[in-house]
Formats: structure tokens, sequence, C-alpha cells
């Protein structure tokens, strides 16, 4: 399952499929291509995804592609591979008369620390991923995203001690409690209502303070629901 999301000025593509379990590819192979997919002619973007899809597909037997980043004028492709013999003259023979321009590098890594630390989401930006997904259902049905409605954001906790303390200092960034949320699957669950757009500006800003008071309380942020802009 590939993902896509921004972080800064990086463009990043990670497969967050069973990709973890395959523990005994511990060499990570980087594949540096000069060329920037976000401001190229459609043409030509169109002529490379073709190129990167070839690269992935020859390259399948030997190495999993786990993501890409596109930064500086660069398209980066990552893969694990349980040998590293080979990997690079394999790439070369893909890249042989492609006239790109590229650089390959192969460095042991076992315990996938690029993969966890440089193209895995964190908290909030996975909750962004999801997040776009509902956005963009709402856009389908011809959504404003940027006018501000009543949103419904939803947590969970351990224990009432530890809502108690939440529901206190949420009010403080704005929010107020709607009510408590019948769920056998979630303890002491709570919703949480302010009235703000669906934009990625506004939803970064607000789910970002929330999860800095869930995270406090030991709590897990349930995501949120709004109703369309009439």
């Amino acid at each position: 399952m590939l993902e896509k999301y921004m972080r800064d000025s990086a463009f990043i593509e990670v497969n967050l499929g069973d990709v973890r379990n395959e523990t005994e590819m511990e060499y990570l192979v980087s594949v540096f291509v000069k060329f920037n997919a976000l401001h190229e002619e459609v043409e030509k973007v169109e002529k490379f995804l073709n190129f990167k899809e070839k690269l992935i597909d020859a390259l399948s037997k030997e190495a999993l592609y786990i993501g890409m980043r596109i930064e500086d004028g660069w398209s980066e492709f990552y893969f694990y591979s349980k040998e590293s013999k080979g990997i690079e003259q394999k790439v070369a023979s893909i890249f042989s008369g492609s006239g790109y321009l590229y650089e390959t590098s192969v460095t042991k890594d076992p315990k996938w620390n690029f993969y966890y630390e440089t193209l895995f989401p964190t908290d909030l930006e996975m909750y962004l991923i999801y997040s776009k997904k509902i956005v963009l259902q709402m856009l389908a049905e011809g959504d404003d995203l940027s006018k501000s409605r009543l949103v419904e954001h939803y947590v969970s906790f351990d224990t009432a001690s530890q809502k108690d303390r939440f529901l206190k200092n949420v009010e403080m960034i704005g929010f107020r409690f709607k009510d408590d949320v019948d769920n056998k699957e979630l303890a002491h669950a709570v919703a949480i209502e302010k009235e703000h757009a669906l934009d990625q500006d506004s939803l970064e800003k607000n789910i970002s303070a929330l999860l800095e008071l869930v995270k406090k309380d030991h709590g897990h942020y349930e995501l949120w629901s709004a109703p369309l802009v009439q």
C-alpha cells in the first residue's frame, strides 16, 4: 500500500504494506535520478513514471521497493535487499540508454533506520494522510473546504481520570466537550468539537494541537467527522 504526503519541501511516497516483516532484507539500495517530477512537463513526467515502474519491476526479484522522495531536483528511489552483490550492476543495466543521470548507493541498514526515520510518516503526518481520504470524498460532493463548520474530533483514553484531565485542558485550545462516545472497542471515548475549516493548514493546525494534549494524557486520537457545507 503506497501512501503519498509532503514533508516540508519534499514529496514522499512510502510503502506501508507488510514490508516491516521482511527482516532478512538488511541492505538499503538508493537510486538517485536527476529529474524533478514535480516541475517537469506532463509528457516528460508520464514517461518518467513509466520508467519508475520499469525500475521497480526489474529489481523486484532482488529488492523490495519501500518508497521515494522528490527534493531539490532529484527523484530518490529506495529499496531493501537481502544481498548487495550485483545490485549496482543490475541498476546500471536498467538505466543503460535511458538518458537519465543517476547515482546508486548500497549500504547496510539491518534495523531499517532509514525507512523509519526518513520515509515513515510521523503520527501527525499519518492522521493527515487519513484525513485526506475523507476530504477527497467531501470534495467529490462539491464541498468548499475553506469554509468553517462545526467539526467533531474523537479521542479515547484508558482511564476516566485521563479523560477528565484532557477535557479540562482542551478548552484552552478552543475545543469543547460534546458528549461521550458509546463504543465497546474504545474505552472512555469522547467527542469534542470546534468550528474550523478543512483545508490542509486548518487540519494540520488543529490535529497537531490535539495530539499534543492527547499524548500528555496517554490517549488515542480517533480522527474526525464534519458535515458538508451547504
